[in-house]
């Protein structure tokens, strides 16, 4: 009964490693068929003023983003906590830009008309730019992620040190003339 107590925050943290590496590759490839269909049709010239720019600020976050996720899946596979501290800083980011996306008219509408004009071009490029990034909004994985990663993660740290007692074990002593071997004397 004991084991399975350990056990789990190890599973837990590879399982979102690999929901992670879905999210981010599923992601990548979303939004590169949204650049190319972008592309190749050249919308720039009906939509509204600014749209290219906007389309091509929310497609380098989202690249960041995805670029961010499949690297946290790496060290979430290894169970790292370089893992747990890129997943934090992404994922709040993730749900930080969301936010800021929701409610980026209230930021812009005291500047006036070509703050109008800006606000439009953020809302009309939100479906194509945001495509890599869709996927985790819609079912919430930023914040799904982060408390079952917090919670695992905590329970991992506070497994190992206490199972070895409050501090882990020294290493073992060198040899006699290692010291030598190491400075070339």
């Amino acid at each position: 009964m004991e084991t399975d107590k350990k056990s789990w925050p190890p599973v837990t943290i590879r399982i979102f490693a690999g929901l992670n590496l879905l999210m981010g590759l599923v992601g990548l490839i979303l939004l590169l068929g949204s650049v190319r269909t972008t592309l190749t049709f050249d919308p720039w010239s009906q939509d509204p003023p600014f749209y290219a720019q906007a389309y091509y600020i929310r497609t380098g976050i989202n690249v960041v983003f995805l670029v961010l996720t499949i690297l946290g899946a790496v060290h979430l596979w290894r169970l790292r906590r370089r893992g747990w501290t890129v997943c934090k800083v992404l994922f709040i980011g993730q749900i930080a830009y969301f936010f800021i996306d929701w409610f980026d008219f209230l930021l812009l509408w005291p500047m006036g008309d070509r703050a109008s004009a800006l606000s439009m071009a953020f809302a009309a490029s939100a479906g194509t730019g945001n495509m890599g990034t869709n996927l985790q909004t819609i079912t919430g994985y930023p914040v799904i992620a982060l408390i079952a990663l917090k919670i695992a993660y905590g329970r991992l740290l506070r497994g190992s040190t206490s199972a070895a007692g409050a501090t882990p074990p020294s290493s073992p002593p060198r040899p006699a003339g290692a010291e030598r071997q190491l400075c070339g004397h």
